[in-house]
């Protein structure tokens, strides 16, 4: 299983459509009502620690679009990835270098230390 975040976005939504599709994939979004989605679509967002236990349930990888969070929510939701999934793909404008200094998004410079550990 693959959860899919962003998935009402432009990406996330295309990526959501064809893992739906599969049954390989679980969408997280903030209304699972208002989404058109197929397959397993389940409240929750990374902003929410409260909801993430419940949506990494049974899920083996994370696609995660770049995510706007603030550096507060970034902990809690890493550590639930850690917890539940073995894979983290992470969509992003910007990549993690070797320098740790210069990332400038919350979730890269975090990847990009524990890749350095």
């Amino acid at each position: 299983m693959i959860l899919v975040t962003g998935a009402t976005g432009n990406v996330g939504g295309r990526v959501s459509q064809r893992l739906g599709t599969d049954a390989a994939g679980r969408a997280l979004t903030h209304n699972p009502h208002s989404a058109s989605l197929p397959g397993d679509v389940v409240r929750g967002g990374l902003s929410l620690p409260d909801t993430l236990d419940t949506c990494l349930s049974g899920v083996a990888a994370v696609f995660l679009i770049r995510a706007f969070f603030t550096a507060e929510a970034a902990p809690a939701f890493l550590n639930a990835v850690t917890k539940h999934a073995r894979r983290l793909v992470y969509l992003s404008s910007e990549g993690a270098g070797d320098d740790l200094e210069q990332q400038t998004d919350t979730i890269t410079a975090r990847i990009a230390a524990k890749l350095a550990a």
